[in-house]
């Protein structure tokens, strides 16, 4: 048991679709999940909003979204109102200021909804790796932590590969494998719905995330493992990038 292990538990795209918002009843009550990251362009973002205005509890960050990966289901930036690329390779070419504009139109949108930000983290990382300056340098501006290195010793992502149905196992086999330090686990939890199965080819995964997040066994796994679930106010002040 490592007793210096301390770990922030978050769901990720949220408001991507209805399936990700029904969800979250389930993930408040199953206690292990303790930080959610909204989707601000994408669809039912305001019916995610709604539920975080009346459960404050949770909380709830800005899932900076850069692009629009699904072939059959598609958002448009918020800057520009045009759809937003769907591989992160057409994303190779974006200038840095386009990505700021259209992280600054996200963030509005957020607090136009009546959320006061936690945290922000990039949507499949695009914004962190493509502009790692200016993505620490607009969570200094807002003064709310990023998901980086620092504060993060380790960031895991709950993997889209083996069994579904094996998830509860391969959750508890993630979190003992954590090392010491702040760890993100990041997890993508949604319920089974025709729409989900109909625009996420791996939707299993999703689903049987949260089938696992609201298992009290998983949560009782954490705790014996003398893991400390924390949030991202615990956290310091950010510090903008120095290069």
């Amino acid at each position: 048991m490592n007793p210096d292990r301390a770990v922030i538990v978050q769901a990720d795209d949220i408001g991507m679709c209805p399936a990700t918002v029904s969800a979250l009843p389930e993930l408040l009550d199953g206690g292990l999940v303790n930080s959610i990251s909204l989707m601000a362009p994408c669809p039912s973002f305001h019916a995610a909003a709604e539920w975080c205005r009346h459960h404050p509890e949770m909380e709830a960050g800005l899932h900076i979204t850069l692009n629009s990966e699904w072939e059959s289901y598609r958002w448009r930036a918020l800057a520009t109102k045009e759809f937003l690329p769907r591989t992160l390779e057409e994303l190779t070419g974006l200038d840095a200021s386009a990505a700021v504009a259209e992280a600054r139109a996200q963030m509005e949108q957020f607090q136009n909804a009546g959320l006061t930000c936690t945290h922000i983290d990039a949507h499949m990382f695009a914004l962190r790796h493509l502009f790692p300056a200016e993505y620490l340098n607009l969570a200094a501006e807002w003064q709310v932590p990023a998901l980086a290195k620092p504060p993060f010793d380790h960031i895991a992502v709950a993997p889209n590969e083996g069994d579904p149905e094996n998830r509860l196992d391969v959750l508890k086999a993630l979190f003992d494998g954590l090392p010491p330090g702040l760890s993100c686990v990041i997890l993508h939890p949604a319920s089974d719905t025709p729409e989900l199965r109909a625009i996420v080819p791996k939707w299993r995964y999703r689903v049987a995330d949260l089938a696992a997040a609201r298992d009290p066994r998983l949560l009782a796994h954490v705790h014996s493992l003398g893991i400390r679930l924390v949030t991202y106010r615990a956290l310091p002040p950010p510090t903008a990038a120095t290069d």
